[in-house]
């Protein structure tokens, strides 16, 4: 008898449990959660494609501020917040198209404009003092705004803003003007924006409806009048206009094998007593020129670390890392600084670093390596009474 009702109980238990997730996927306004991995990456959610066009405001973004000396100073951060940009709208969109890439000029559904509205950097460093800080907020806002191409009629338009706060540091010697740790409070407000961006237009019902009402136009359109073809990836469009043919390899005997670097570069690696021996808390710079030896412009370039866990770590309380260089014309050379303090240390060991250069394009430089006693940092005593 108890045997039976259990039965019933558990098949009851079963049929209620089945009916009320039936009920739930009928509703369009209940979401689950669901657990996300970090590097785990999503579809675009838009289905249109999109022309990116940044403003002057985004390219030649910079923040001013002045050093422990009192010296105005500028960091530049145009490059990184255009790059930024563009890898979140693709992570939006089917199709995002660079401005300068005319290729697909005619087949996009929309214009992506992002333009800087404010940018400031708040940071008072009275004087030159030994290893002080000194609290430095960054703000940044962003106006992004999509209108349809060829009526400009607008679409979308929204507002995201981020801040930045973080402690710079002076020299440990009180010699060094330049402060330690500048970009980060600007990198932590770029990051809040790109969170912000990718979220809201990902999930904005308005977006959605216009991508749908765009898609509808583009596949049914006015009757009689032809449709524009979209070229698909490994098509090439006619300079006519005509239907895109599939674009031809390019014969072997016309491309010529790298044989040598692309770039050559030098390192000099200073740590704050110049005593050439790294102590707990200590400031140190890694100065780099890289130069373009090759006859093609590079895209992009990264500075790679790699070695001695401590050290890698003292160089990303300052820096994230990789650090990008930006593009190399052939024959340009490149002057760079990357800073860090070692945190404290509590026995004496032997440390490695290894200075690499990433590329985009072409064949890369071997790597550095510098080698140098670690040791914990040197206390003060107290004098004896």
């Amino acid at each position: 008898m108890n045997n039976r009702l259990v039965t019933s109980l558990h098949f009851k238990f079963c049929v209620f449990l089945f009916g009320l997730l039936v009920l739930l996927s009928s509703c369009s306004k209940i979401v689950l959660p669901r657990l996300e991995f970090e590097d785990e990456k999503k579809d675009p959610s838009v289905p249109i494609r999109v022309k990116l066009e940044l403003d002057s405001s985004v390219q030649q973004a910079a923040f001013s501020y002045n050093d422990a000396c009192g010296a105005p100073k500028v960091y530049q951060v145009g490059t990184q917040l255009s790059q930024m940009l563009f890898e979140d709208s693709q992570k939006i969109f089917q199709q995002v198209v660079d401005r300068e890439d005319l290729t697909l000029g005619n087949y996009v559904d929309a214009i992506l404009q992002y333009t800087v509205l404010e940018r400031t950097y708040d940071l008072n460093i009275p004087r030159l003092e030994s290893d002080a800080e000194y609290p430095a907020k960054a703000t940044l806002r962003i106006r992004a705004i999509l209108k349809e191409n060829g009526t400009g009629k607008e679409l979308y338009a929204e507002t995201f803003k981020g801040h930045g706060d973080w402690k710079v540091g002076t020299d440990e010697g009180g010699k060094d003007c330049e402060p330690i740790g500048v970009g980060i409070p600007i990198d932590e407000a770029i990051d809040e924006i790109s969170d912000k961006l990718v979220d809201k237009l990902r999930e904005s019902g308005r977006l959605q409806i216009a991508a749908q009402n765009l898609v509808a136009q583009r596949q049914q359109g006015p009757a009689g009048v032809a449709q524009p073809t979209y070229p698909n990836p490994g098509l090439s469009t006619s300079a006519t206009g005509t239907l895109p043919t599939r674009a031809q390899p390019a014969p072997l005997s016309s491309v010529s094998p790298v044989s040598e670097p692309s770039v050559q570069f030098r390192t000099k690696f200073v740590d704050a007593n110049r005593n050439l021996v790294i102590e707990g808390g200590e400031a140190v710079k890694l100065l780099l020129q890289i130069q373009n030896v090759s006859d093609s412009t590079i895209p992009s370039a990264y500075v790679e670390l790699r070695g001695t866990p401590v050290l890698i770590q003292a160089f990303k309380r300052v820096v994230s890392l990789p650090v990008p260089l930006g593009s190399l014309k052939p024959g340009e050379k490149r002057t760079a600084e990357i800073r860090g303090r070692l945190p404290l240390i509590k026995k004496k060991s032997n440390g490695e670093l290894i200075v690499g250069i990433i590329l985009s394009e072409g064949l890369p430089p071997g790597t550095h390596t510098i080698r140098a006693e670690i040791h914990p940092g040197l206390r003060s005593k107290s004098p004896k009474k």
